[in-house]
This record gives C-alpha cells, sequence and structure tokens, in this order.
C-alpha cells in the first residue's frame, strides 16, 4: 500500500498601491459592475480505460494562506507593491475552484481505481494535499505575465519517510493589461501545472509502485 501527500502552492501575495486609484490603474470607473470570473481549467483526456493502479486516491481540500484563499485578483506593478482589480472577483475562492479541477483531472486520468475528496492519511492507498502558494498577475516584466507556482510533497502511506518534494511552475504572457487576460493566463498556467503534476504523480506510484 502506497500513499501520497502532496502540497500544491499558489501564492497569492496582497497590499494596497500608494498615491493612485485602482479604478485608474486598471481601467475602471466608479459604478462599474463586477465581473465574476472562474478558474475553468480543461480537464484531462483519459488515457485509460482500465485505471493504471488499482489503488484509491483521497484528495484534501486544497489550502491556502488568507491573502491567497480570498474572492480578490491579485497583480503587481513595482516589487514589493500589490494590488486588487476593482471591478473584477473569482466566483469562488481560489482554493475551492482549485481543488474541484484537481478532482476532475484526477479522476479523469485514469491512474486510480478511486479518486474521492476527503482528509486524512488512512482509508486510502494514496494521499493528496495540496496548497496555493503563488497565483498573480505580474506586470512588472514585457510582456505580462500570470504566475502559478505549485509546491508538491508526496508521503507513501506505509513508509512516510521517502517522502519525495517537487515545486512546479508556470509562466504565462498576457494578451493585454486587465483582468479577463489576466485571468485567461492564470487559467493556462493551472492547465500547465495540472498536465505536470499528472505525469509527476504517475511516475512516483509507478516508482513506488
Amino acid at each position: 500500500m502506497k500513499h501520497f501527500y502532496v502540497t500544491i502552492a499558489l501564492f497569492f501575495a496582497a497590499a494596497t498601491f500608494q498615491g493612485c486609484s485602482l479604478s485608474s490603474l486598471l481601467g475602471g470607473k466608479p459604478g462599474t459592475p463586477t465581473r465574476l470570473y472562474t478558474l475553468s481549467t480543461r480537464a484531462c483526456t483519459q488515457s485509460h480505460t482500465n485505471p493504471q493502479f488499482q489503488k484509491s486516491l483521497i484528495v484534501d481540500t486544497t489550502r491556502g494562506a488568507s491573502l491567497i484563499d480570498r474572492a480578490t485578483i491579485a497583480f503587481t506593478r513595482a516589487p514589493g507593491e500589490w494590488g486588487f482589480y476593482q471591478f473584477a472577483t473569482w466566483a469562488a475562492l481560489p482554493t475551492e475552484m482549485f481543488t474541484s479541477s484537481l478532482l476532475a483531472n484526477l479522476d479523469c486520468s485514469g491512474l486510480f481505481r478511486q479518486v474521492s475528496r476527503g482528509y486524512g492519511l488512512t482509508n486510502a492507498d494514496f494521499f493528496l494535499a495540496t496548497e496555493i502558494v503563488s497565483f498573480f498577475h505580474d506586470a512588472t516584466v514585457f510582456p505580462e505575465v500570470a504566475v502559478v507556482i505549485v509546491r508538491a510533497d508526496l508521503v507513501p502511506t506505509e513508509n512516510r519517510d521517502r517522502s519525495v518534494t517537487t515545486v512546479f511552475r508556470s509562466t504565462v504572457p498576457l494578451s493585454a493589461s486587465n483582468s479577463g487576460a489576466a485571468v485567461a493566463a492564470l487559467n493556462e498556467g493551472v492547465d500547465n501545472v495540472m498536465v505536470q503534476m499528472l505525469s509527476w504523480i504517475e511516475s512516483s506510484v509507478a516508482a513506488k509502485h
């Protein structure tokens, strides 16, 4: 029996800009309706008609620091300075949306006999815990980019001292400097991280199988 503990990361920094209004920075006007965005990453294409591994997996709810797990969409225009889009928010908390996307991708991957949401390191062959570390629009560079960083720890259930840690990174250029382009790039960044993570989980399970 083997079991994984995975920690995912996407850092969501927060602060306020000094000396200028968010509406002027972000192209919005007072009274502009707030637009809701979702983390609608692409689900994987199932590659196995039967489970590749006859093992079960429990996925813990994604975690994130208080400045990460909020509806506001973060950006930075100068080192050490952070702001939030004034007229655009996530429709749900990033951690919840990421958990749903992760579950969907793991379920359709065909890697495991069973994938379910839960807690703790028991009652399954593997356990996957994720934590958002970096997830923001970086306007300090040209072209501007969306930054997604995921840290992962895998822990076999029966031999936890064999845990492995890795970091997934994705940087996606924005097509424009606005919330819609930022969200599209962040979604693409999460897609890239999901592909990396599924490949890593598959090779890690195979190595410990």
